[in-house]
């Protein structure tokens, strides 16, 4: 089954038969359909001169500002102001229907030259994508070029034709519920009109006409949701609901992002019982870190000076590539194409390295970095990587 991708959470660096070194604590669906052997994979083609350029294997396309929701956290509140300024972009959603699609076949263009001919397409919106006004024409349009949609939201404007098209054609769907009962899920969302229960109504839906298309094997549907001190009691309870009753794949617990003026609060010893208890459950994922509620979005560790997840995973608005949303530099298509990876070392490419250790794509360089580095000593000993997930 080829879904069954999604549990890997370590990957072994093989120099021969041996094991040079092993990279854990990653979860397989945050690369679905790509392994994590397929991107080093890639930086082994890269190192060994195999291919002109790194290619993009994913790009996160914000292409909606609007929203129902008013989430408390919300990831987007820091940049979609100053993106929807600088760009001018979407103000016109005819107008850039079609500099889109330019822009999305460019995109398979440029990774078809290194071999790669199914890039992730993920649609998350910097407001709730669901209210994109072209949604259908760009899903169908990305998967005839090739791309494999991966479709991010609430769900709450989702209707028939949407759910049929997502279902036809995404590759992973997953719902984010800001509360997994009714009373959280208007607190944290900021509105009353689409609540837990509409939310599991909708992946009923979801989960029965994958049935009805036959694609259990390869469509990929999960759900996702906050750590919250207030409904810790009933994780499990949802977690048998969302896995066992309704059958989706993954229920996947995160720790919010803290902003500013967010009280931090320690996660208690009874709490990690229930959180690794659950994590047992093999379609529940759990954070790794269990000391706050609250991901700090503080990374000690930097490891490398070049920012591989800029080229390999960039975010895409309109016609424009932003490698990096922390440091707000904004590249048109062409001149990302076109640019070497030296303009992404840190000194170039970043404010300065604090900057660095804040963003939400640490963790991906971190790892795209390891691969790097010893993919490239193997070499230079005259040995051949290999990658085995598991």
């Amino acid at each position: 089954m080829e879904k069954n991708i999604i549990g890997y959470e370590r990957m072994h660096i093989m120099n021969g038969e041996k094991i040079a070194y092993t990279i854990s604590g990653y979860s397989g669906q945050h690369y679905y359909p790509h392994t994590l052997a397929d991107y080093a994979h890639v930086i082994k083609n890269y190192c060994k001169n195999e291919i002109p350029h790194l290619p993009i294997m994913a790009v996160d396309s914000h292409d909606c500002y609007a929203c129902d929701f008013r989430c408390k956290d919300c990831l987007a509140d820091e940049t979609k102001g100053w993106f929807k300024n600088s760009l001018h972009a979407y103000s016109d959603y005819q107008a850039e229907f079609e500099k889109y699609k330019i822009a999305l076949k460019k995109i398979v263009d440029y990774s078809a030259e290194c071999g790669i001919h199914n890039v992730r397409f993920e649609m998350s919106g910097e407001g709730n994508p669901d209210l994109y006004p072209f949604r259908n024409e760009i899903i169908e349009y990305s998967k005839k070029i090739g791309m494999e949609p991966v479709y991010i939201s609430s769900g709450s404007k989702i209707d028939d034709r949407l759910l049929t098209t997502l279902v036809k054609y995404a590759k992973y769907i997953r719902i984010s519920m800001p509360g997994i009962n009714n009373e959280s899920y208007i607190k944290y969302s900021g509105q009353y009109r689409f609540k837990f229960e509409n939310a599991i109504d909708l992946i009923k839906k979801l989960v029965k006409m994958r049935d009805d298309f036959q694609r259990q094997d390869d469509l990929l549907i999960g759900v996702r949701c906050c750590l919250r001190s207030d409904y810790i009691d009933e994780l499990e309870r949802v977690a048998i609901l969302l896995t066992e009753d309704i059958g989706v794949d993954t229920f996947q617990i995160v720790r919010a992002i803290q902003n500013e003026n967010t009280d931090n609060e320690y996660i208690s010893n009874d709490v990690k019982k229930i959180l690794l208890s659950l994590k047992i459950k093999n379609k529940v994922v759990v954070p790794d870190n269990l000391d706050f509620y609250y991901n700090r979005r503080k990374n000690k560790n930097l490891v490398g000076n070049v920012c591989f997840a800029a080229k390999l995973t960039p975010i895409l608005y309109s016609s424009y590539l932003l490698p990096c949303t922390h440091t707000r530099i904004i590249r048109n298509l062409e001149s990302y194409i076109n640019s070497d990876l030296s303009l992404y070392t840190v000194p170039n490419f970043c404010i300065n390295t604090n900057t660095c250790k804040t963003c939400c794509a640490i963790k991906d360089n971190t790892i795209f970095t390891k691969i790097y580095q010893i993919t490239s000593k193997i070499i230079e000993e005259g040995g051949n990587p290999g990658y085995i997930c598991e």
